[in-house]
């Protein structure tokens, strides 16, 4: 894939999809791929927000992130519910600075 530094690829996200996770290392992967095969990939962030899994997925996640321009992984250290996930995320700042995509 040819990077894309045309202006609209600098901007702020277009959408911000967050990915809820607990234990899901049967469809993380195909959750990811789905999201990374979008034509929009390239304007969109994503956070996998993991409630403390114990089958590998989160560290499946944080590697796969790590490559992703607009990526970031979350580890909340307990099993959080889905509304307190969501709710902590709508109150909190950016879990990783602000920056330029590029």
């Amino acid at each position: 894939m040819i990077a894309d530094h045309s202006p609209s690829s600098l901007l702020e996200p277009l959408v911000s999809i967050i990915v809820l996770n607990y234990n899901g290392a049967r469809w993380l992967q195909r959750c990811l791929d789905s999201l990374r095969a979008q034509t929009v990939f390239d304007q969109i962030e994503v956070i996998v927000a993991d409630n403390l899994s114990s089958d590998g997925s989160d560290r499946l996640a944080a590697k796969i992130l790590e490559s992703w321009p607009r990526g970031a992984f979350i580890q909340h250290g307990w099993n959080r519910l889905v509304w307190s996930t969501f709710s902590q995320k709508s109150k909190e700042p950016a879990p990783v600075p602000p920056r330029r995509w590029s």
